[in-house]
């Protein structure tokens, strides 16, 4: 059970550990370029021999405070307000839950059917911040993993490493993490863990506008043992594009970061798999610019990148879905349990739409050309762009984001995701869906959410037998941003929110963030990791609610 922190007035992302103990019996606008038959395009990359990094022995790097990064969507915020208005929630999806928790929750109290709120630690916050990286102004996208005896945290401009009960063991500037490499500014960190070989893997971009120079970098780091504090292997490689349609430099912006099943010792190696939008230069144009072009996907070879050794990789991009449309946001699956032989990606629109595309990668070396299907369209129902969520005691609005996927797992044949999607004029809802890939068709397809009520940024992990956890913020006009959860038995619906913890305070910058972490444990796999943030007032001097932030 865990007790209110004494100073409440802090913003958290919250981490929490989630026993599953039940036991069965905008700054753009929608490209035309994606109504040309475009033919998907890849080329062969190399990079050199990685550099090493230890983290306990990384410099405390004091840097100067962090500009903001604006995220980067397929609408500008105008376009978005208007879509939100007109389109509304436009149909409606396989099935509907009403969350029935109340508006002003207390303690969390134990549900059948859902995942138990175990016990949480403090984590990275904004005072740990401000002491390594001076003030930043940045919403800290919270990002989670666990190995066999650590957790790794991530937010923009902090890696932390913990034991499982908490002990920080080391607290590092995502600028020192990947410093070996060269002077960068990172953002949008992704974390995950590979169980299956064993190893860690941290990236996060880097972009510079000219001049000097236009600048994108993939920033791509991997642990040499399951052991996160010992050495790792940094590569920097090229995030720039010019794409050949319309001969523009275009540059990386919100990554993912999935793996497949197949092993690194196969006569084919498996791979792990970066995507991310490409946007053209420069970042700070004003609207309708930057514009999307494409999505772009990293295929790397794990017996490469595992053995430190010089990357021979592929980049593919200009896929499109079944309706000519880019495909946007593309999501790397992190596969789980038995091997389906290939990589699974999703996305759907990012804007109102009724439709998920489903692919597959087959990663051979060298791909030629890229081994990449467009496997199936699923239609889950019409789904609107999520309405900005309201807050008590101000006027200011959250962004939701939009439709987009915020992260895709595979396990024991099913693809899990979800988004947030408008539930009408008065609030927001997760879809959660779930995929059979034996039969490529629509398993589940469900909207939570309550009239009035917002909720947005969800993010899915799934245990050993098909246990489901969503972590995702929820706020309204009478209650602050929260950390939340909900979940399911395998075969059950999905049950009503449990709260991690309550939101104090109206925070007043637009952005909340662009993504929710959660990770099942590989060794108690019945276990679920979540990390997300909630609204508070911090104490720090430089903290304001504009972004005032901590974890737990």
């Amino acid at each position: 059970m865990l007790s209110q922190p004494s100073r409440l007035k802090r913003i958290c992302a919250f981490l929490i550990v989630l026993s599953l103990t039940i036991l069965p019996s905008l700054v753009n606008v929608k490209p035309t370029l994606g109504q040309q038959q475009l033919a998907p395009a890849q080329r062969a990359e190399t990079s050199g021999r990685p550099v090493t990094m230890t983290p306990s022995r990384l410099p405390r790097i004091a840097a100067r405070a962090s500009r903001v990064m604006p995220r980067r969507s397929k609408f500008d915020e105008t376009k978005m307000n208007v879509l939100r208005q007109q389109g509304g929630f436009p149909g409606a999806p396989a099935t509907v839950v009403l969350d029935r928790t109340p508006a002003r929750p207390t303690a969390p109290a134990p549900r059948p059917l859902t995942p138990t709120l175990q016990f949480g630690f403090e984590g990275t916050n904004q005072d740990a911040n401000g002491a390594i990286n001076g003030f930043v102004t940045r919403p800290p996208d919270p990002e989670i993993a666990a190995g066999p005896n650590h957790i790794i945290q991530v937010v923009n401009s902090l890696v932390r490493i913990s034991n499982k009960d908490g002990t920080t063991l080391s607290t590092t500037a995502l600028s020192a993490w990947f410093a070996p490499l060269g002077t960068f500014d990172p953002f949008d960190p992704r974390v995950t863990y590979d169980p299956q070989e064993g190893h860690w893997i941290v990236i996060a971009l880097h972009q510079a506008d000219a001049p000097p120079a236009n600048v994108s970098r993939v920033l791509f780091s991997v642990s040499q043992t399951s052991d996160p504090t010992g050495t790792w292997n940094l590569y920097d490689l090229d995030g720039s594009l010019v794409y050949p349609p319309t001969g523009e430099n275009t540059w990386s912006d919100y990554p993912d970061v999935g793996f497949d099943a197949i092993l690194s010792t196969a006569g084919t190696s498996g791979a792990i798999y970066i995507t991310t939008n490409m946007f053209t230069f420069p970042s700070n144009a004003p609207p309708p610019a930057p514009f999307f072009r494409t999505a772009r996907v990293w295929i790397i070879s794990k017996a490469q990148a595992y053995s430190g050794t010089a990357l021979s990789f592929w980049t593919a991009w200009d896929h499109l879905n079944a309706d000519t449309s880019q495909a946007f946001t593309l999501r790397a699956a992190q596969t789980y349990g038995s091997n389906p032989g290939v990589e699974f990606l999703a996305n759907n629109d990012g804007g109102p739409a009724n439709f998920i595309t489903v692919w597959n990668v087959t990663p051979t070396y060298p791909p030629t050309p890229v081994n990449w299907t467009l496997r199936v369209t699923i239609a889950p129902g019409a789904y609107g762009l999520a309405n900005l969520a309201r807050q008590p005691g101000c006027s200011n609005t959250l962004d939701t984001i939009d439709t987009r996927l915020i992260n895709l797992v595979w396990r024991n044949n099913k693809l899990y995701t979800a988004f947030a999607e408008s539930n009408g004029s008065t609030g927001s809802s997760v879809r959660y869906n779930r995929i059979d890939t034996l039969t490529d068709t629509l398993d589940t397809s469900t909207s939570f959410g309550a009239a009035n009520t917002f909720y947005y940024i969800p993010a899915v992990a799934v245990d050993n037998l098909g246990d489901v956890a969503i972590v995702f913020t929820r706020s309204s006009t009478i209650e602050f941003a929260s950390a939340y959860y909900t979940g399911h038995l395998s075969g059950a619906a999905l049950q009503p929110a449990t709260l991690i913890h309550a939101g104090v305070e109206c925070i007043t910058g637009f952005r909340w963030g662009d993504y929710s972490g959660a990770s099942v444990d590989p060794v108690g796999s019945r276990r679920i990791w979540v990390h997300n943030e909630w609204a508070a007032n911090s104490a720090c001097g430089l903290c304001t609610p504009v972004w005032d932030w901590s974890t737990w």
